[in-house]
């Protein structure tokens, strides 16, 4: 049996879509927590109106954002694997499907899948005017643990949404509570625990790129946690032990591009004080690191700009957030 997690909070344009996609899986061995995290605009009866299928299982508590959701549906789950989905996003009917199928075939511990990104307040299933940006997994195959840090420290890799998990890697371990980018505090622990991931090469999730969502709001509060927990990522990665230590520059290179774009939104709501300058400085000396190394064509174009022209540097990310929705 699959344990779905679905925290809600205020989703109520979204949330049928959501929860249908779940409901509708080919895979019908499913028990489905559905967490209300003290909504306020009606969503909280749209989660009780699915209790008629007796898979369906709904907490209502306080708001305790999205990791205490997330934990109250940890405490309450009994199948043998875990998956999450957030409330404006929607599975493939496929997806659990596929994804049960790939981790006992390879007996992997995580299984992950690709998805597109839906620029849309529509219906994300049959709307034909969004646009798709997504991650993609070029071919299937099953990742050693050393092979597997690598992979799911770099880029989106980090959420966990994408993935389906056996349940013994989440004993004792839980999102933590107050921070947000909670998917890349747990990823170290996570990955003490596992020997091996499997990729399906299929894109298999919808995920909705809305105004007011976490990955589109920018102030201070969410920058810094952006910023400490990519640096506790960082730290683990200094201390993880690699056979060959050159295959984690890019890893890095990733990192340091995304404390660059931390920076340049910090810089612009604060401006220059003591703790954006020492951000700076140690930016610098991250960059310097890659002198003489092949690094990625947009990380050469962020490294300049932040070297030539910082004050530019936001606009110019603003700039080109907008047209990836638009080309």
């Amino acid at each position: 049996m699959v344990s779905v997690i679905i925290p809600v909070y205020n989703v109520l344009p979204y949330l049928k879509e959501s929860l249908d996609s779940v409901i509708n899986q080919t895979y019908k061995n499913l028990e489905i927590i559905i967490v209300d995290d003290g909504s306020t605009d009606g969503s909280a009866s749209v989660c009780d109106s699915y209790k008629t299928d007796s898979r369906v299982k709904v907490i209502h508590q306080e708001n305790k954002g999205l990791s205490g959701a997330r934990n109250a549906g940890l405490e309450l789950a009994t199948g043998e694997y875990i998956a999450f989905l957030d409330s404006d996003d929607a599975f493939l009917l496929n997806m659990i499907q596929t994804m049960v199928e790939g981790i006992e075939r390879s007996k992997a511990d995580i299984a992950v899948c690709g998805f597109d990104i839906v620029y849309s307040k529509m219906n994300m299933t049959e709307s034909r005017f969004f646009k798709k940006r997504g991650f993609r997994i070029e071919k299937e195959e099953t990742l050693s643990k050393d092979e597997a840090v690598i992979y799911l420290t770099r880029k989106v890799k980090t959420c966990v949404w994408n993935k389906l998990y056996r349940k013994e890697l989440w004993d004792n371990l839980r999102f933590p509570e107050g921070r947000v980018f909670e998917d890349v505090w747990v990823l170290p622990d996570l990955l003490d625990k596992i020997n091996r991931v499997h990729l399906i090469s299929e894109s298999l999730i919808l995920y909705r790129q809305r105004p007011g969502s976490i990955t589109s709001t920018v102030n201070e509060k969410i920058i810094e946690d952006k910023i400490n927990s990519r640096k506790n990522l960082e730290e683990y990665i200094n201390k993880y032990t690699f056979e060959e230590k050159e295959n984690c520059y890019g890893l890095y290179e990733d990192i340091t591009r995304q404390l660059t774009v931390c920076y340049s939104e910090l810089f612009h709501i604060k401006g220059k004080n003591e703790y954006t300058e020492s951000l700076k400085k140690e930016l610098i000396e991250k960059w310097d690191f890659f002198d003489g190394k092949t690094i990625q064509k947009k990380s050469l174009i962020t490294h300049f700009i932040f070297m030539h022209m910082t004050s530019f540097l936001y606009p110019s990310i603003v700039m080109f957030r907008i047209l990836k929705r638009i080309f």
